[in-house]
């Protein structure tokens, strides 16, 4: 796809979906994201704008849509670099050689802090030794290790990553999201959405521990 349809798409995706400055970062921004990608070597935005003409082909023969993640599934990660709050680099490049699992949050997100029991259970069962774990929260770094601090999860956690939700993955999902990235950067499995009961635990588990071990078979 040219470079200028993607820009296009990318920009004008913003309009479509209705989402406020504060969710989706300002104009401006968006379009030196757009701007930036004659630089970068990931499909990421074409992704993006795959998942808009998906959103829009709902819309016109539904009369409604629901933004899903799925939609992303075969493209890679966006290029990308933050640090952990414990200091840690970590970027697209960095997650290559090993799967990923990546999910993005916040601290008030009912079925985000629902699932972390789910998430921490994976992280057991597979260790870091074939998976990295990375968490992405939209909150700022005092407000999620406080967080943390009373709720242990086993993953890296990027915290005041609202510009980077908005700005590198283009975001136009609710939160819970949750990729599973293969070790080239291509995303395998995307969902989002969650429950908050109980069962909350075992539901993630349900919805992301299959695509593991399929990926890790196929190595």
């Amino acid at each position: 796809m040219p470079i200028g349809l993607i820009k296009y798409l990318i920009i004008s995706l913003f309009f479509v979906v209705g989402c406020s400055p504060k969710e989706s970062g300002t104009i401006k921004e968006v379009a030196e994201t757009a701007n930036s990608l004659e630089q970068s070597n990931s499909n990421y935005p074409e992704g993006i704008a795959h998942c808009k003409a998906v959103f829009d082909d709902m819309l016109k023969t539904k009369g409604s849509a629901r933004s899903m993640p799925d939609c992303l599934v075969g493209y890679q990660l966006p290029d990308f670099e933050a640090t952990t709050v414990s200091g840690k680099k970590v970027s697209n490049e960095s997650l290559k050689g090993k799967l990923t699992l990546i999910n993005f949050w916040f601290t008030t997100c009912k079925p985000c802090i629902a699932e972390i029991p789910g998430f921490n259970d994976i992280v057991d069962k597979y260790g870091s030794d074939q998976l990295n774990f990375i968490s992405i929260c939209r909150d700022g770094k005092e407000k999620a290790s406080k967080f943390l601090d009373k709720h242990p999860w086993s993953f890296d956690h990027i915290s005041a990553a609202e510009s980077l939700i908005n700005n590198e993955f283009m975001f136009m999902w609710g939160f819970p999201t949750t990729f599973l990235v293969n070790p080239q950067g291509e995303i395998i499995h995307a969902i989002n959405g969650g429950s908050t009961g109980p069962g909350a635990a075992e539901h993630i588990k349900m919805r992301v521990v299959p695509h593991i071990d399929r990926a890790l078979a196929a190595r």
